[in-house]
This record gives C-alpha cells, sequence and structure tokens, in this order.
C-alpha cells in the first residue's frame, strides 16, 4: 500500500463516539451538577497545551477507564525523545499512573497535553510530555464492566472483569478498584503453522494461560493549612502456563510463572502564594517464581526466583523568585533520594547461582524559566519569548555521579504560533533487573539463523539480567512547530524535528544477524556443522546509535448539531427526570428539584435558558489554545488526526572500529526487520446521540534485511484497523422509559486488527521463512471483544 492509497483510506474511515442526553440545553436533560475545575496551580500559568480535549471529545474516545483513554491517546503523548507521558491531575502530581487508571472518563471536565518543557517544572525528565486529566468538582459512581472475546480464527478466550468505585466531592477524593484479567493458552496446533519438526512443536503455546488480579485503594483529602494529601495501597497477583513443545515422545516441557506485588504511595502538596510544594513517597515490592521442565526422562527442572524491594522519597518546590520586565522568573528545584534491593537465585540440575543487588541513590535537579519578550515590548512586534536551563545529578551507589543538562527557548511570535527548541544531554545506568534478573534457558525455542538462514526449532535460549552493562549517554536535540491558522475552525498544525545520539546504547538482545555474532561470539553457540545450539539472550551495549526523524500531523475537531429531542408528554418528563436525578448526590439533588421548580416558576419562556439563567454547568476548557472543544452541551463532535513520521536516519555501531549500520538501507538487528522510513497514526471520532465508535490505523512502510545466508529479505508493509463501537442506553429516552435499569449502561464491540492484517515476510526466492510465518508472529490476529459497563451512582 503506498502513502496516497493510505491517505484515502485514512479519510475515508470515519470513526464515532458517544455523547450523553443529559447534556442537552433543557434541565431535563442534566445528568449532574458540575463545576468546571480550574488550572489552580501556578506552575501551569502561561502554558498552552498542545491539545485541549473537553468533555464532548473525551466520549467520542469511548473509553472506558482513564488508561484505556491514555492508550488511546498515545500517538498523541509520546514523546518522540522516547519517554513516556507523565501524569498530573488538576495540575497536581499523582502518586502513580495507578492511583487514576480506573477512573471512568465521566469523571473528567477536560484533558491537556502538554510539551515535554513542562515536565521539567514538576520535576520530571525531559523526555516526557505531560498528560494532565481535570476532574469534575463533584462525582460519585461505581463502575462494572465485563468483557468477553476472543480471536476470530478461534483457539482462545480472552475476559476481564472490573469494578471502580469513584467518590470526587470538591476537595476530597477517594477510590477502591477491582480487576481481573484472563488469557486463555493459544497453540500452535490452533494455527496454520508449518514446522520441520511437527511432533515437537505442535503442543507449543504461542500465547501462554495466564491470570491477573489487582486491587487498588486510594484516598485523596485537605490536612489543616491547605495541605493536599494522596495515599494509595495496591496489590497484584499473576499466574502464567506456557508450554515449550516436546522432546522426542515425551510429555510437553512446561513453565510455570507465579508473581505478586504491593506496593504503596503518598503525595503531600501545597499551593500558596505562587508557590507550590510536593513530596512524593513509594514503597513497592515484588516476587517472582517460574519452574521450567527442561527434560521429563530425567525429571531435570529449573527453578528460578526474583525478589525486589523499591523505596523512594522526592520532594519539588517552584516558586517565583523575581519579577522581570517580561514576566516572573521562575524555578523548580527537586532533591530525593531512593533505594533499590535485588535478589535473585537459579537452580539447573542442581547447579545453583544466587544475585544479590542493591542500589542507592541520592539526586538533585533544577529548573529555570527566564522570559525575555512579552507582547507589550517592543510593541508586541515581536511576540513571547522565553528561555529555560536546567541540570540534574544522579549519584548512585553502583554506578557512581551521572549528570543530566539542558536548555531550551520558546517563542511565540503570534497569536496561535508557537516554536520550542530544546537540547539537551543526559545519562541513564542499567535497571537493577537488567544487571541481576535471574538467567534463566528457555529450552526448544524456535530461532531464525540469519547466518545460514534457516529457522533453528530446537535453541536453548538463555535470558535474565547482564552485571556488565554499562549507563549510556544520550544527546537530544528537538524543534517543535505548534500552528493554530484560524479562528474558528478548529486545527491545530503540528511539525516536531528530533535527533537523538546515544553512546553506549542499552538494546534487547538483536536478532542473530552476521554482524551481532561477529560483535559478540561468546554469546553463540554451534555444533560443528555450524547449525546453532544455544543463544544467550541477555541485553548488551553496542558503542554508538543515531536517528533523525521529522513528524508532521494535524488535529482537527468540529462541533456537530444536537440529536432531536423525542416528543415527551409531561408524565414521561417527570420519569425521565427521577430516572436522571438518581445519578446525583442526596444533596445535589435536592439542589436540582429547586432548580426545577425556580425554572418552572418563571414559565414556559425562559425553559431554553438552562439550569443556571443560560448559564451552563460544562463551561469551555480555557487555559490555552490547543485542540479545543467549541461545542455546546448536547452537542455531537467530529474529529481526525493524523501523522506521518519521516526518519531521516537510524544507524548504529555495534563496536569500536567496526562497520556502521543503516538500518533505513538493508542493515538489521532485530529479527523483525529494518527501521521503516515512513509510518502514518491516524485516529477519527464522532460522537452524537447514543451510537458512537472509534477508529485508529496504523501504517508502516516495508522494510528489508539484506545480509548473511539469507540474501534479500522483505518486510512488508503493514496497516492495521482498530475498531470500537457503542451504544449507550441512558441517551435514549424512549428506551429509558420502558426499562429504567438500562440508564448508564452501555454496549461496546471492540475490534482489534479489524482486517486481520499480519506481517508477509519473504527471501530472494519468495519463500516465507518458517520463523516468519504470520501466525507465529500476531498468533491473535483479528479480535473481537464484547463488553457491557455500567455505572452506578
Amino acid at each position: 500500500m503506498t502513502l496516497h492509497k493510505f491517505a484515502l483510506i485514512s479519510v475515508g474511515t470515519i470513526a464515532f463516539g458517544q455523547t450523553t442526553l443529559a447534556q442537552e440545553e433543557d434541565i431535563l436533560f442534566q445528568d449532574t451538577i458540575v463545576v468546571e475545575a480550574s488550572r489552580s496551580n501556578p506552575m501551569l500559568a502561561g502554558i498552552e497545551p498542545e491539545v485541549a480535549l473537553d468533555v464532548s471529545e473525551i466520549r467520542s474516545y469511548g473509553a472506558a477507564s482513564l488508561e484505556e483513554l491514555l492508550s488511546d491517546l498515545a500517538p498523541l503523548t509520546n514523546s518522540s525523545a522516547g519517554g513516556t507521558p507523565a501524569i498530573l491531575l488538576n495540575g497536581h502530581r499523582v502518586t502513580g499512573l495507578r492511583e487514576i487508571r480506573s477512573f471512568p472518563p465521566e469523571a473528567l471536565a477536560r484533558v491537556e497535553i502538554l510539551p515535554e518543557e513542562v515536565a521539567l517544572k514538576f520535576g520530571f525528565r525531559a523526555d516526557q510530555k505531560v498528560i494532565n486529566f481535570v476532574l469534575r468538582d463533584r462525582f460519585h459512581a461505581l463502575t462494572a464492566d465485563t468483557e468477553l472475546g476472543a480471536p476470530s480464527q478461534g483457539g482462545q478466550v480472552l475476559g476481564e472483569l472490573e469494578s471502580s468505585n469513584l467518590r470526587i466531592r470538591d476537595d476530597s477524593r477517594w477510590n477502591l478498584d477491582f480487576e481481573y484479567n484472563y488469557q486463555g493458552a493459544l497453540y500452535e496446533s490452533d494455527r496454520a503453522i508449518v514446522r520441520d519438526d511437527v511432533t515437537s512443536s505442535a503442543d507449543r503455546t504461542l500465547q501462554p494461560e495466564q491470570h491477573e488480579l489487582g486491587l487498588t485503594g486510594a484516598y485523596h483529602h485537605t490536612l489543616p493549612g491547605d495541605i493536599s494529601a494522596t495515599y494509595l495501597l495496591g496489590l497484584d497477583v499473576s499466574t502464567s502456563a506456557a508450554a515449550l513443545a516436546r522432546t522426542d515422545l515425551t510429555d510437553t516441557l512446561q513453565r510455570d510463572t507465579d508473581s505478586w506485588g504491593g506496593e504503596a504511595g503518598f503525595v503531600f502538596d501545597r499551593v500558596y502564594n505562587g508557590w507550590n510544594w510536593t513530596i512524593n513517597g513509594n514503597y513497592a515490592h515484588s516476587d517472582t517464581d517460574q519452574e521450567t521442565e527442561t527434560d521429563p526422562l530425567t525429571g531435570f527442572i529449573e527453578q528460578t526466583a526474583a525478589e525486589s524491594d523499591t523505596a523512594s522519597l522526592e520532594g519539588v518546590v517552584f516558586a517565583s523568585l523575581a519579577k522581570l520586565p517580561a514576566g516572573d522568573l521562575v524555578s523548580t528545584l527537586k532533591t530525593g533520594m531512593g533505594t533499590e534491593q535485588l535478589s535473585s537465585s537459579s537452580d539447573r540440575n542442581g547447579n545453583v547461582t544466587k544475585t544479590e543487588l542493591s542500589r542507592d541513590e541520592v539526586n538533585a535537579q533544577v529548573n529555570i524559566d527566564v522570559p525575555l519578550l512579552d507582547n507589550e515590548i517592543h510593541g508586541g512586534a515581536l511576540g513571547t519569548l522565553s528561555l529555560n536551563a536546567n541540570a540534574r545529578l544522579d549519584d548512585f551507589s553502583d554506578a557512581g555521579t551521572l549528570s543530566t543538562y539542558g536548555g531550551g527557548l520558546t517563542w511565540r511570535p503570534a497569536d496561535g504560533l508557537q516554536i520550542l527548541a530544546s537540547t539537551s544531554r543526559a545519562e541513564d545506568a542499567p535497571s537493577l533487573p537488567e544487571l541481576g534478573n535471574p538467567v534463566s534457558t528457555t529450552p526448544n525455542a524456535s530461532v531464525f539463523d540469519f547466518t545460514t538462514g534457516q529457522t533453528v526449532e530446537n535453541v536453548t535460549r538463555i535470558t535474565g539480567g547482564n552485571s556488565d552493562l554499562r549507563s549510556e549517554e544520550r544527546n537530544t536535540d528537538r524543534l517543535n512547530v505548534s500552528w493554530e491558522p484560524f479562528d474558528e475552525i478548529d486545527i491545530t498544525l503540528n511539525m516536531t524535528y528530533t535527533q537523538t545520539g546515544t553512546e553506549n546504547a542499552i538494546l534487547d538482545f538483536p536478532g542473530l544477524t552476521p554482524a551481532i555474532e561477529a560483535a559478540f561470539p561468546e554469546r553463540v553457540v554451534r555444533d560443528s556443522g555450524g547449525e546453532l545450539i544455544s543463544l544467550d539472550a541477555r541485553s548488551i551495549n553496542i558503542k554508538e546509535s543515531n536517528r533523525r526523524e521529522v513528524r508532521y500531523g494535524f488535529n482537527w475537531s468540529v462541533s456537530l448539531p444536537r440529536t432531536a429531542r423525542p416528543e415527551l408528554d409531561e408524565s414521561e418528563r417527570e420519569q425521565l427526570r427521577d430516572i436522571f436525578l438518581q445519578r446525583l448526590s442526596e444533596e445535589d439533588r435536592e439542589r436540582m428539584r429547586q432548580r426545577v421548580a425556580e425554572r418552572d416558576a418563571e414559565g414556559p419562556a425562559n425553559r431554553g435558558r438552562g439550569a443556571s439563567g443560560g448559564a451552563r454547568p460544562d463551561g469551555p476548557p480555557g487555559g490555552g489554545r490547543g485542540w479545543r472543544g467549541r461545542g455546546g452541551q448536547g452537542s455531537g463532535r467530529l474529529f481526525f488526526s493524523v501523522y506521518h513520521t519521516l526518519v531521516l536516519e537510524e544507524s548504529l555501531l555495534i563496536e569500536e572500529g567496526g562497520e556502521r549500520l543503516d538500518l533505513l538501507a538493508g542493515d538489521a538487528i532485530s529479527s523483525l526487520g529494518g527501521t521503516p522510513e515512513n509510518s502514518i497514526a491516524a485516529q477519527a471520532g464522532f460522537s452524537r446521540g447514543p451510537v458512537g465508535a472509534f477508529v485508529q490505523v496504523n501504517w508502516q512502510d516495508s522494510t528489508q534485511i539484506d545480509n548473511g545466508a539469507v540474501g534479500l529479505l522483505t518486510f512488508e508493509e503493514l496497516a492495521t484497523t482498530n475498531l470500537r463501537l457503542q451504544y449507550n442506553f441512558g441517551n435514549s429516552p424512549k428506551l429509558l422509559l420502558r426499562y429504567p435499569f438500562l440508564d448508564s449502561t452501555r454496549a461496546s464491540l471492540k475490534i482489534d486488527n479489524l482486517f486481520d492484517a499480519k506481517q508477509e515476510v519473504s527471501d530472494a526466492s519468495g519463500v516465507v521463512p518458517v520463523r516468519y510465518q504470520p501466525d507465529i508472529l500476531d498468533p491473535r490476529g483479528r479480535t473481537v471483544m464484547i463488553s457491557f459497563r455500567k455505572l452506578f451512582y
């Protein structure tokens, strides 16, 4: 598929979302009393979000939780510098994603996506964008969600049960969440997979059986002195069982893994007279045990175990230091300390290996924003200009002192146009799991050997920690331009250029290409005939990696007319009003009844003005431009976004004096091919009435590997489409009158990989290597899930 054809498909594919009947201007259709939350944190003053979503746009995604919404927003929130987004709630730090991941999107007033430079103000790293979830001031609901599905090819069952109880009352909030996920085992015999040795592979699992259970509780309130406090407790338990194929005529070799983990955290936060201080503390424990059958004839079982404890404490202070002609000179200071311990063991046929690692850390970070120009200087002809400088030191007990520093400029030459330029240099130590995870062997692994051009079925694959890993050093330069050319059309154009160079880059062990084998010969064991026997696939350092890319695209959104109001007699209106009032707390219910009585007393002439004389509870987002929601209450929403990434360079130097590999021109270190030169991510949504959906389309260019005995190995271009449809019964008044229990109930149909697209790989003669059969690369393929979700108020 060419880029041109893909663009036509993307534009022609419309996704649909949902809007609530409760947003009609008439008070009859208002589902709750909402006071729009404000961006009260001074750290966000004057910052314009790259994207701002209002209530109708949030609903158009059709997400069941904030975690799912965050996943849907990934094309907008993932940083070009590589970091995952930092999370704020109402403009303040949280204990972590776990605290808010199960919140229903109905609790949100808006969402703001902020550039990487904002992360520094909150003590985060400079390679992260920031996503700010702004809650409604009042919300209460028990959410129950059940999901069941399977791949369209069969062979596997998938299921999820989730319950979340959330209560928000001004400055007080608590939530209790439960989640259970099930994944059935998927075997090679369930797919059209051809192996050279059918006996040894037919019972091998492509995906193991898994059970996952999670519990989370959090409480937020205000202490004396206007100090906000949040506390978190969490527990996770999981089990998995995998079949590793058979040896000759013996029973199937099994691998069983059991793990559990606990987490606790707290945040204290206060805003006072332009200052903001935050104290975060976290503790986490994890415990994993694994048993792998290596030879059922002798009864040998490999046993590995890993136990880790991590604790951290950090403080962040934001302050306005001085007033300059162009604005306030502001600074953020962060200090922190942490400790981590990892204990692992491996017992292979009585040979016991133990590893004990520990790491203590002390860090400090400073960030300064200096305003240079504002609109009042030089008559506003030059716009606004500010300078940022930042530095960080991390002192590790095992890796020494590592530094990070950088700076940037933010220029707004005209209304709606913003230009950001930044540079940074960062040193990162390998994580303790990368250094000390237990060494484990997987018998009968399937590996494609680029040197011989063959798929080897019975390789012993070694994984785990590598104590020889060194710290990496990364240099990143970035230029971003964001432009909103029209006042009356909600469209934002974005372009980002990023170049990154990393020395001593840490990589998961790549595919077994000749270049990799030449650089790491000790990792590969072959027999006298050259056939692969064993592969040590633990992480490695390479000398250098370089990447340059341009990412550009746009976000477009438009408000749609309201759905037609149904014809209702007075008794039906009263019945619906009683149904909707059940969504409120007792206090808010009484306030709503008073408003209804007051409005009825004013007479029919005032009915169109809404619940408060024309003032709508859900006001406009405010706080900057960005992807703005201009629609009023009850309006539908249509939005579309598309981003194209063009990779200008992707090269690696495996070792000093070696040949530089060009991953855009036939070289590769991954068994999944080189780097696609072009990729596109598109989203679209439509929200109006009770029916809706959301669609994502991702496309990547073809790549080739040209080395070893394989010759030319071609990975064809790939386009995948995910579709989500939903019907909100609470938005259908006639249906609610007949079945009141369906209020706030939603049925959803989710189809991942709608067209069952799978990576196609072939060698120079057009033959598909065994390791690259489509059902091995993507065992699940098109997956259909049906869910029912209800909010109990």
